[in-house]
Parts: C-alpha cells; sequence; structure tokens
C-alpha cells in the first residue's frame, strides 16, 4: 500500500474476491484492510478463482460468465458477516459486477439476521444497512437488474462498470444508464460523481 501510494500515486487498490482461498471477511485479512482505512486507499473487488467451477457444464467462458458474479457475492457477503465496515467505517470498498449474487441473497440474508439469534448477535448492523455503505459497479448487463440495484444500494454507491479491455466487457455501458431509464441526477452520479467520492477525489 506504501509503495502504490506513495511512489505510483495511485488512489487505490483491486484485489480478488478471495485471497488464496479466504473470503474478504476472514480476520487474517484485517491488518490489510485497517491499514487501508488509515490510508485513505479505496479498495475494489474483483473475481479471482471463483468457487464452484466443478458445478459448471459447458465451455471454459463460464468462468467469467457464472462463477465470477457467484464469488463476487459471497465475497461481499463475508464482508458483511464479518462486519467489515462496522469495524472501519471511512473504510471506501467496491464490488465488480454489481455485487454478483449479493443482489439475490441480500433479502435471505437480512430476513436470517431476525430469525437466527447466533446470526443476529454476531452481525453487529442490518445486513441491509451494510450493504449500503459499500460500492458496487453497474455491469450487469440489464436494465432491470440496474434498477433494482439503484433500488437496493442507493443511487450514491453504484459507479459504471465496463469489464474492458475483456472480451466479455459492455461496449456501451453510458448508454446502459439511459435504457434503464435513471433520471438525469443519477447517471451522473453513475457515470462519474460517485467513482470519484469512492477514489476520494475531488468533485
Amino acid at each position: 500500500l506504501e509503495y502504490v501510494k506513495h511512489k505510483l500515486g495511485f488512489s487505490g487498490v483491486e484485489i480478488g474476491s478471495n485471497i488464496l482461498g479466504k473470503p474478504v471477511g476472514h480476520p487474517d485479512l484485517a491488518p490489510f484492510f485497517e491499514a487501508c482505512e488509515a490510508m485513505d486507499m479505496a479498495v475494489f473487488v474483483h473475481a479471482l478463482r471463483p468457487v464452484g467451477m466443478d458445478r459448471l457444464v459447458g465451455p471454459p467462458a463460464l468462468q467469467q460468465v457464472l462463477a465470477y458474479p457467484s464469488d463476487v457475492g459471497l465475497s461481499a457477503a463475508s464482508a458483511i458477516t464479518s462486519n467489515l465496515m462496522v469495524r472501519y467505517p471511512k473504510l471506501r470498498m467496491a464490488f465488480s459486477h454489481g455485487g454478483g449474487t449479493l443482489l439475490s441473497l441480500l433479502p435471505r440474508l437480512q430476513q436470517a439476521w431476525g430469525v437466527f439469534p447466533a446470526l443476529e448477535s454476531s452481525v453487529q448492523k442490518s445486513p441491509a444497512e451494510q450493504a449500503r455503505s459499500l460500492y458496487f459497479d453497474t455491469l450487469v448487463f440489464d436494465a432491470p437488474t440496474l434498477q433494482h440495484l439503484v433500488k437496493v444500494f442507493g443511487s450514491t454507491q453504484l459507479m459504471l462498470g465496463t469489464d474492458y479491455p475483456f472480451n466479455f466487457h459492455d461496449h456501451t455501458p453510458v448508454q446502459r444508464l439511459l435504457d434503464a431509464g435513471l433520471d438525469a441526477d443519477t447517471v451522473q452520479r453513475l457515470s462519474h460523481t460517485n467513482a470519484r467520492t469512492f477514489l476520494g477525489m475531488p468533485l
């Protein structure tokens, strides 16, 4: 982090959705996130070495298509269940692919938080509230899903995603925002303003 910030002049770093099999919420990674918060470094999480590859039926490209968003969703869920943002409230952390499967997992996690005493006692803040302190990109390839992202996570927490230069990228990311019928202020936030906030840059 010292090198990336002070030698390269970067505002943040990218890490995998798991670190040698450990999810981002694993206790062993706490010193890293503590340092990120202290150094005001944003953290972007992208899928890497996803779980579930043995469950896929089809060509290798399905790793990007199906396994990546699954691993990102579990990674984001681990940030919530480990109270990562509660412990480091100034940490700015974003997840790729619209948070992957988290959008579908979150209602179950929220419901479980009020049902299972062990979960309620270990997760210090509402899962839904914690989720809205995270950032997510808009790379979901679908207008209704993008609209749902805005509704669930909030228009201040989403940033334009492309996956460029990989071949599975969105060639018209801004048009996606317009096709979703978002108002002008929301388009401005998603396409520009939120990214500057995430990176700690002046507006």
